[in-house]
């Protein structure tokens, strides 16, 4: 398959990768105040998805794998602090545990989940500024927007999970940055965490899924740490044969495109995509349809017979090939997801809890017939596009149908007010993210993150 070569400079190395790293080192968002105002709602985002996660049974697994030695990272909703690389994989882990966190149509991923969780434990372990920590950041999901850019759709069709594998790389771009490493010892994080970098999508409904965010942000960190100590690696391992883009790239790599940045910045276009269910964005399309089809046009789920569900091709590809035995399981599966918001009309927290699925939405999911448009355009390539067309059916064959182009997104601010423990506490954190700036505002942030959560 051919694609359009980007124009571009001839770098100043016969290396990308380290011409990359030349081009990220030399990033600086702190005078862009659209980006770092942009960080600030990521960053508000992923707390709250954090903290609704932090009472996740794997975290107990976890630290019972991985006892947490006393250190000076804090450990979300734990009330516990711990040396950075274990903060940075049990903080990714609560993160992505609900999969309630940002996704990017560059990553076809989670970026926030991995990035923050390794950045807030090197920040806070070496007393850096809030505003260091919101700009590399930005940094980070510059370094993922783009590798997701270059790697091309075969990468995650093949069967690989982009948060964990872009993520690793970009989390070890975006801690050297924040370390101020130069150029050199940025390329050779970058190609520690790309030796490193590993996740599948058949962990998909698991706890491994989860597991795949903390172990990005952990080896991410960790890559970023050795370089920073002198560790030697390759300065060449994105490109070329047997590089990262080659092995992982499946033909359709694009390594051009990792240097072919304009005056936009990742985290602002096409920007953070931030979540209205707990549940994979793949559902969120049809999730919306349904709704609609409920709210707007009184569609009763008694009297459906038969519910049709039509997306572009590529887009189901991260979904359940079975139907779900429980309602934590349907956080991947459409059909559970259309049939719950069509029988209760609604798609709230309470309908991914663990718990079993209730009879009428059993029944009412096993009429779920899902299809793909194959005239549609691949959402694997540009421009990304992506739909979903649910179609109802009564006993006479009488259609109702609805069509959405674009999720409605969830508000960042609220989330966080729903996982806080009170709604003072709510204030206090929107207020801690608002102001900060220095590295004391950063550790009153954390503070105010540590107290154990209770689910509500």
């Amino acid at each position: 398959m051919s694609h359009p070569q980007p124009y571009l400079q001839p770098p100043a190395t016969s290396s990308l990768t380290l011409a990359w790293a030349e081009q990220l080192a030399g990033l600086d968002p702190i005078g862009e105040p659209a980006v770092i105002e942009a960080a600030r709602t990521g960053l508000t985002d992923y707390l709250a998805c954090a903290l609704g996660g932090a009472n996740d049974p794997g975290i107990d697994a976890l630290l019972q794998a991985w006892p947490a030695a006393p250190g000076t990272a804090t450990v979300i909703g734990r009330d516990l602090a711990t040396e950075p690389t274990l903060a940075a994989l049990l903080n990714g882990y609560s993160g992505h545990a609900l999969d309630y966190d940002d996704v990017h149509r560059s990553v076809r991923g989670h970026p926030s989940t991995v990035l923050l969780p390794a950045l807030l434990a090197l920040a806070q372990s070496r007393g850096l500024a809030g505003r260091q920590l919101l700009a590399a950041y930005a940094v980070g999901v510059e370094a993922m927007g783009r590798l997701g850019l270059a790697i091309g759709g075969a990468h995650y069709e093949a069967g690989f999970h982009n948060t964990a594998t872009l993520g690793t790389v970009a989390a070890a771009a975006a801690c050297a940055w924040l370390l101020g490493l130069p150029a050199q010892s940025l390329a050779v994080a970058i190609g520690l965490a790309a030796t490193q970098a590993a996740g599948l999508r058949v962990q998909f409904g698991s706890a491994a899924k989860p597991l795949h965010a903390g172990l990005a942000a952990r080896n991410g960190l960790s890559s970023a740490l050795l370089a920073e100590a002198g560790l030697g690696g390759a300065i060449d391992s994105l490109e070329g044969k047997g590089g990262f883009l080659d092995v992982y790239g499946y033909g359709q790599a694009v390594p051009q495109r990792l240097l072919a940045r304009d005056d936009t910045w990742q985290i602002l276009q096409p920007g953070l995509i931030f979540k209205r269910y707990a549940s994979c964005a793949a559902t969120h399309h049809a999730a919306d349809a349904v709704l609609a089809l409920r709210q707007q046009q009184g569609a009763d789920a008694s009297a459906t017979q038969r519910i049709v569900v039509t997306f572009p091709p590529g887009l189901t590809t991260p979904l359940a090939r079975e139907l779900p035995r429980d309602r934590q399981a349907g956080r991947f599966s459409v059909e559970y997801v259309v049939a719950h918001a069509l029988w209760h009309g609604h798609l709230n927290a309470s309908a991914f809890e663990a718990g079993e699925i209730d009879a009428g939405v059993a029944d009412l999911m096993a009429r779920v017939v899902v299809k793909v448009d194959a005239q549609a355009a691949s959402i694997t390539q540009p421009p990304f596009a992506r739909f979903s067309v649910v179609e109802l059916f009564d006993a006479k064959g009488l259609r109702s149908s609805a069509r959405a182009d674009a999720p409605q997104a969830g508000d960042p601010l609220e989330k966080l007010r729903a996982a806080a423990a009170t709604a003072e506490h709510g204030d206090r954190l929107l207020g801690g993210i608002a102001l900060l700036d220095d590295a004391s505002s950063l550790q009153r942030l954390l503070d105010a993150v540590a107290p154990l959560v209770t689910n509500r």
